[in-house]
């Protein structure tokens, strides 16, 4: 094998990996969006809880005061 044959079968190596390595990591990016997505409502639902109890508490607060 060449000198030039040689580099390129190692820049084809190194393409092969870089290309596995972006997959991989955009399969991360998908994942990582889906799960975040999927806790957008249980958020959304919190944060009326928290707005409703605090203004209850508040209020209850004031009635003692």
């Amino acid at each position: 094998m060449t000198t030039q044959e040689s580099e390129l079968q190692a820049a084809k190596t190194r393409l092969d990996a870089n290309l596995a390595s972006l997959q991989k990591i955009q399969d991360n990016i998908k994942k990582l969006q889906e799960d975040g997505q999927k806790l957008t409502q249980p958020i959304l639902e919190d944060q009326g809880i928290v707005r409703v109890l605090e203004k209850i508490i508040s209020e209850g607060k004031e009635k003692t005061d």
